[in-house]
C-alpha cells in the first residue's frame, strides 16, 4: 500500500512496549500508520504537520484497518496539491456524463432498458448485475440513467436493488 498525506497526529510510547502511531490525512480520508518494537527507531524523527509518503502492508486488528509501514519519506507539501488536481481531473472526465456525447448516453440508456425489459420473465434484474454487465461504462453514469428510468416511471423497484419493467 502506498499513501501520501500529512501527519495530523503522532503518538509515541517508548515504555516497556515500544509503539509509534501516526494518523495520516490525504484530503479524502485518514488512516493510521502503526510501528511496533525496534522499528520505532527508524520512524521516530517524523512529526505532526509533515507531508510524507509511506509504503507498507495493510493490517487489520481489533476492528481497525491500519498500515504497518516499511518505508516512510518526507515529501514536498506541493505534491499533495498536484495529486489533488490530478484526481479531480480524473473524476471529472470519467464520471461526468457531459464528457460523453448525447448519442452515447442514449445508447447506454437503451441498453439498460433492454436488459431490464428482457429480464422481466425472471422477475427482474439486480442493479449490480447491470453494472457488471456494462463494465465499459462508468457505474455513476449507469446509476444516473437507472434513476432517470425510475423517475420517468418506465421501470420500478419491487425491492431495493432489483429493477423490473413497468409495462
Amino acid at each position: 500500500m502506498n499513501v501520501i498525506g500529512n501527519i495530523v497526529e503522532k503518538y509515541e510510547s517508548l515504555g516497556e512496549t515500544k509503539y509509534l502511531s501516526f494518523t495520516v490525512d490525504d484530503g479524502s480520508g485518514q488512516i493510521r500508520l502503526k510501528v511496533f518494537g525496534d522499528n520505532t527507531e527508524r520512524f521516530k524523527n517524523f512529526y505532526q504537520g509533515q507531508t510524507i509518503v509511506a509504503i507498507g502492508v495493510i493490517r487489520h486488528w481489533n476492528q481497525e484497518l491500519y498500515i504497518s509501514p516499511d518505508v516512510m519519506r518526507e515529501m514536498n507539501p506541493k505534491y499533495l496539491l498536484i495529486r489533488k488536481l490530478e484526481t479531480e481531473k480524473e473524476k471529472a472526465t470519467s464520471h461526468n456524463p457531459s464528457s460523453l456525447g448525447k448519442e452515447q448516453i442514449i445508447a447506454i440508456k437503451d441498453r439498460i432498458f433492454d436488459m431490464i425489459k428482457n429480464s422481466d420473465p425472471e422477475g427482474g434484474i439486480e442493479t449490480e448485475k447491470l453494472i457488471l454487465r456494462l463494465q465499459e461504462f462508468s457505474p455513476a453514469i449507469i446509476t444516473k440513467e437507472i434513476q432517470k428510468l425510475l423517475e420517468d416511471g418506465i421501470v420500478f423497484e419491487p425491492r431495493p436493488g432489483k429493477l423490473r419493467y413497468l409495462g
